[in-house]
């Protein structure tokens, strides 16, 4: 989302309103230019075959409190993004840093419990299935519920009480689109009824429009989440941490904090 608005920051996105602006919520439409088209929860993930409910953190305080628990089963079996290499792991981390003005010292914990990073959703998903880590912080909760009901079936999934962040995944049109009019027509096609009931039956994404009738709705997601769903806003202000400063102070920031 941030690299996204950082494209429409900088003038290349073409102005349009789709059909079905409309029926987006707010924080997912920028001045007729850029869309969001999907929910996506971010959660925390982890081995249900191998934890018992008791060790299962339902928000951040929580967590904390298991990572430095004496007898806390998380030590070197916790696994997050690595913010140098993902770009999303770098967006989280920022909009928890946003969010939660504790947000370092859950990050001094985590390396003090020998956080594992990683640069991939996929890998860690598989390495909490498999017991190599029993928590992941910051997963994608598309990916993992997909990966959940096929072939890791002992991910267990956790919306955050204190706030889950949902992203969205952003659409604009370019300003150099070499078809622009095709351009307009899938825009209008990927937010359209259809299109959304596909991306919640077929693709297994959350669609973001709240009428659509589809395994998958915006309605479900925020029944799930509840009171503590925190959506990230297409705004501008989404730009700040890519700006070099900000962003090398806050990499130290985060590999002082870590251990990384």
């Amino acid at each position: 989302m941030d690299m996204q608005m950082q494209l429409v920051a900088d003038g290349y996105a073409a102005h349009y309103r789709p059909r079905a602006a409309s029926r987006l919520p707010q924080w997912a439409r920028f001045r007729d230019v850029a869309y969001g088209t999907t929910m996506e929860p971010v959660v925390v993930v982890y081995n249900k075959r191998l934890l018992h409910d008791s060790a299962i953190p339902r928000d951040r305080k929580q967590l904390a409190a298991l990572l430095r628990a004496p007898d806390s089963p998380f030590t070197d079996k916790v696994t997050s993004f690595d913010i140098t290499k993902s770009g999303t792991g770098y967006l989280f981390a920022a909009q928890d840093a946003e969010a939660d003005h504790e947000n370092e010292k859950l990050l001094k914990t985590f390396g003090e419990a020998g956080i594992r990073t990683s640069g991939g959703t996929g890998d860690m998903l598989t390495a909490i299935d498999r017991g190599e880590a029993l928590l992941g912080y910051n997963m994608m909760g598309s990916y993992a519920l997909s990966r959940a009901g096929k072939d890791l079936p002992n991910l267990g999934i956790v919306y955050p009480s204190d706030y889950t962040l949902v992203l969205s995944r952003v659409a604009f049109i370019s300003k150099r689109a070499s078809h622009p009019a095709a351009a307009r027509l899938w825009l209008d096609y990927l937010l359209s009824t259809r299109g959304q009931q596909l991306l919640g039956n077929a693709l297994e994404l959350y669609p973001i429009r709240d009428d659509v009738e589809a395994r998958l709705t915006a309605k479900k997601l925020r029944e799930a989440i509840g009171s503590g769903m925190r959506a990230i806003p297409l705004e501008t202000k989404l730009t700040r941490p890519l700006q070099e400063a900000w962003r090398a102070n806050f990499v130290m920031r985060w590999k002082g904090a870590t251990g990384s």
